[in-house]
């Protein structure tokens, strides 16, 4: 089959049965691997007694997610194995259009918990599980189609979700491009501040600050690609080369983030975003086809599905048209509300408008009992000079997301709530029972990133807060939700 055979519209907004199934496989694996991850911090990011109780959660998204807490019982693991078997479940198929939506429900819960160990990774994969939600996902390798529980495959679904879809990945891409509007992007230093930021870059990453020329050219080659690669899907002549072609370049240069980076899921979750765009035709040259076009009805009404999809479809245009130009675009009201209960609301402000600049790692003194000073994330005596795998102080990519957002003029009960922890954690071991801990401070060691070729200045300690740990911090009040 060439290209030809398939209709303008179906190769444009179509989405093939065998891309989506292969999407669904390694989306619904990641689900599972991410709530696996989770697990290991449930304790300390995830319960009441951990570093950030619920009471500090932002109030926007909370009213639609799961309660995390019901009469003093944490249920945090609970949601989070349900997840793992909720992933596994729709990579196989297996009742998918329920899991996806037990998935997706699961996901905008642990964010609304949590939202400060969140990364650009965990908002794109609760977009595409509401998208994966109305997309025929299981007409080819899954346990549906054995079971009869789902129609024959056609060769190129084209409905109101796959447009939506489609112009989903454009969008995110042309607008993370269009945010990126600081100078760093335009004159080529923005490859090199970006792995200046130590919490956030791998060995490898490392040794590319070595070379600043390919990291300059990275980076002019990376704004190009994100304001040219979304109108390139869409060019109507040798549409499958075009579209291959892109897809392969974002997969290579997404990898090539995960070889520098350490930024949790992000770079397989934006893989994983492209595969439904494979065009029929790769797989037809593979020699991959099950089954002819069923003409059973659809299980759902079609013209209300295809009402509302088209609905959220228009509605998260005009928000990502907000996020570039707030002047132009303001949503408020019940409509606003529903937007975030339904977290479509959405940022693609990677590395924007600029990366950032200043940098740096924390430290937890605390004052014990026989008089020493211990750094309680490090467990030695504290030191001003630059820990040795910085990625790696606080455990996890979690960890480090959660540290970085400390650092910002908003985050004093975050900062108290991560010290009385560290307070307690301490006291509960069995050195802490020993040599228990009377005061701990918390400090910011502080690292300016010079600019390529300048010399490095030295490093600011930066107390941000001291709290006995004889003497509980006040208990936050309870907030309202506010209109947002």
């Amino acid at each position: 089959m060439t290209n030809t055979d398939y209709p303008l519209k179906e190769r444009l907004f179509g989405l093939d049965a065998r891309s989506l199934a292969l999407f669904r496989i390694v989306l619904g694996s990641l689900v599972a691997i991410d709530a696996v991850d989770r697990l290991r911090d449930l304790g300390a990011l995830y319960t009441e007694v951990g570093a950030f109780p619920s009471v500090l959660a932002p109030p926007a998204g909370v009213r639609a997610a799961l309660p995390f807490q019901v009469m003093g019982v944490e249920l945090g693991g609970m949601w989070l194995v349900l997840m793992f078997f909720a992933g596994v479940a729709m990579a196989l198929g297996w009742r998918t259009r329920v899991f996806t939506v037990v998935c997706w429900v699961l996901q905008i819960s642990i964010q609304a918990r949590n939202p400060w160990v969140m990364y650009g990774a965990d908002l794109l994969i609760r977009t595409l599980l509401f998208w994966g939600i109305f997309l025929p996902l299981n007409q080819v390798m899954s346990l549906d189609r054995r079971a009869g529980r789902a129609k024959a495959p056609e060769r190129t679904p084209l409905t109101v979700a796959t447009l939506a879809y489609t112009l989903q990945i454009a969008v995110l891409y042309l607008v993370t491009g269009i945010l990126k509007s600081g100078h760093a992007w335009f004159d080529g230093t923005a490859g090199w501040y970006a792995l200046q930021i130590d919490t956030f870059t791998g060995p490898i990453g490392v040794w590319m600050r070595n070379f600043p020329g390919i990291l300059w050219a990275s980076t002019l080659f990376i704004i190009s690609l994100e304001y040219v690669g979304s109108f390139i899907l869409f060019i109507p002549w040798k549409t499958t080369w075009f579209r291959m072609a892109i897809l392969l370049t974002y997969v290579v240069f997404h990898i090539s983030l995960e070889v520098m980076l350490q930024i949790g899921w992000f770079p397989w979750i934006s893989v994983a975003c492209w595969l439904p765009l494979i065009p029929g035709e790769v797989w037809d040259r593979l020699g991959w086809w099950e089954g002819t076009v069923d003409a059973r009805p659809r299980l759902w009404p079609s013209r209300v599905v295809d009402v509302f999809v088209g609905a959220c479809l228009f509605v998260v245009l005009w928000w990502n048209l907000g996020t570039v130009d707030p002047k132009l675009v303001s949503i408020r009201g019940p409509v606003r509300l529903a937007i975030f209960d339904l977290r479509l609301d959405q940022n693609w402000n990677m590395y924007a408008p600029s990366p950032l600049r200043d940098d740096g790692w924390w430290r937890a003194d605390a004052a014990l009992a026989d008089g020493s000073t211990l750094d309680l994330i490090t467990g030695r005596p504290p030191v001003l000079s630059k820990p040795m795998d910085v990625p790696g102080l606080y455990g996890s990519s979690r960890w480090n997301k959660f540290m970085r957002s400390m650092w910002s003029d908003d985050a004093k009960e975050r900062q108290t709530a991560y010290a009385d922890w560290r307070c307690r954690s301490w006291n509960e071991s069995d050195e802490g029972k020993e040599n228990p801990a009377r005061q701990v401070t918390l400090t910011f060691v502080k690292k300016m990133t010079p600019r390529p070729g300048a010399v490095q200045k030295p490093v600011t300690p930066v107390t941000v807060t001291t709290l006995s740990c004889d003497a509980r911090p006040k208990a936050t009040p309870k907030r309202r939700h506010k209109k947002v």
